[in-house]
């Protein structure tokens, strides 16, 4: 219970940080800044570039407290934030923006190892959903009063806010670095190696296809948020007062989907969840591209929130299906490393997208309904019965 309330207060003060930052960063970029679309893309796809260095991070801080790797990487990918308040340059946004994610990518791996040993298997989903959902509670008013703030205050505000709420971010994880731990933390046996931990891919097969499958999903949804902002910024012309609405209703959406989500992960399994939450996002870039209006994307923004919250907490609690107690942070190290690649593909696909549909009367709808077809494809892939299989047989075994 402790436990429970100092990670919720954490989750909490993160919101505010998450909500009054991260729905205005691209939006800035290409509005305000104007910078170009590889930028913009650069910008929107280094937290899932970042993640390519998830494997080195294991490495490195084998052996080291689970706790202390995520309390300190958060803090110092927040506070590298603060800096926009004394250097504000084209430069130094997509330059912070790009860094802080590999930082922050440390404490993934050791979020899993963590999760699993202070909170109980028949209940971690209404658990994590419920730790989830607190940034939310924040987040609806961060979103309003960060999107107020940000356009009453126009070119200063970003030097403002970002770094304010980067501050609250940091004490955020004061509190969360008193969560006790039951025991001391587990370690691998062996430092794991980089290139050795894919044969993981190789022996387990269920989550070779999993993998595949979340590969292809990630791909298409990454493609499609530059476009986003692309669409929201420049075509639609979405004011910040705006978007901070709009996230005000993705936010009471989400607070809702991680609610709905913790109950159905601990009731049908991780894997049946995730395939209805992917096929919301399927169904999202449609949304947007009928949309003609700033406020025809509130059906864009309830998808969104509700594949957000459900693929947050089925990625956790997939992974956690998958392996053994020993091997989650491995798992969740290849697994986390793959959305790296991925990324990799994205910055370069969504710019030789829009660049190869130039020619067209409506480059960036066309664009995003391409986006939807290919997150089709992983809604197909993920529904392939040897991963729930595999990931109930792993479920009987610990229970046992």
């Amino acid at each position: 219970q402790r436990n429970f309330r100092r990670d919720f207060i954490a989750c909490f003060l993160t919101g505010a940080y998450d909500n009054a930052t991260v729905p205005f960063v691209a939006l800035i970029a290409a509005r305000d800044l104007h910078l170009r679309a590889a930028y913009i893309t650069a910008i929107v796809t280094a937290p899932t570039i970042a993640n390519l260095f998830a494997l080195a991070w294991v490495r490195a801080t084998h052996g080291t407290s689970k706790l202390r790797v995520i309390v300190w990487s958060q803090v110092i990918s927040r506070a590298l934030v603060i800096l926009l308040a004394f250097w504000y340059t084209r430069t130094s946004y997509v330059l912070l923006f790009c860094l802080t994610p590999v930082v922050a990518v440390m404490s993934i791996p050791a979020y899993s190892s963590l999760y699993q040993a202070i909170y109980p298997e028949n209940s971690r989903g209404v658990i994590l959903a419920r730790t989830r959902a607190a940034p939310v509670l924040m987040g609806i008013p961060a979103a309003l009063v960060a999107g107020w703030t940000l356009q009453r205050l126009g070119g200063l505000g970003p030097r403002i806010v970002f770094p304010v709420a980067a501050v609250i971010g940091i004490a955020a994880m004061r509190i969360f670095s008193r969560i006790e731990l039951p025991h001391a933390d587990e370690v691998e046996p062996e430092r794991p190696g980089i290139l050795s931990s894919f044969s993981i891919l190789k022996t387990d097969r269920a989550f070779r296809t999993f993998t595949i499958a979340i590969f292809v999903y990630g791909v298409g949804n990454l493609v499609v948020g530059p476009l986003y902002a692309i669409y929201q910024g420049r075509i639609l012309g979405v004011t910040n007062q705006q978007q901070g609405i709009l996230m005000f209703i993705s936010s009471s959406v989400m607070l809702f989907g991680y609610i709905m989500w913790g109950r159905l992960i601990d009731r049908i399994g991780s894997r049946h969840c995730l395939s209805i939450a992917i096929f919301f996002a399927f169904v999202q870039p449609i949304a947007y591209a009928l949309a003609r209006s700033p406020w025809a994307l509130i059906p864009g923004v309830i998808l969104q929130g509700m594949a957000y919250t459900g693929v947050v907490l089925t990625y956790l609690t997939s992974i956690m299906e998958f392996a053994q107690p020993a091997e989650v942070a491995k798992y969740q190290a290849v697994h986390t490393t793959l959305l790296g690649v991925r990324g990799v593909i994205t910055a370069i696909a969504a710019p030789l997208l829009l660049f190869g549909l130039r020619g067209t009367s409506d480059p960036v709808r066309i664009g995003l309904l391409v986006c939807a077809g290919v997150v089709a494809i992983g809604v197909v892939l993920q529904i392939r019965p040897e991963i729930s299989g595999a990931m109930a047989k792993n479920r009987s075994r610990r229970s046992r």
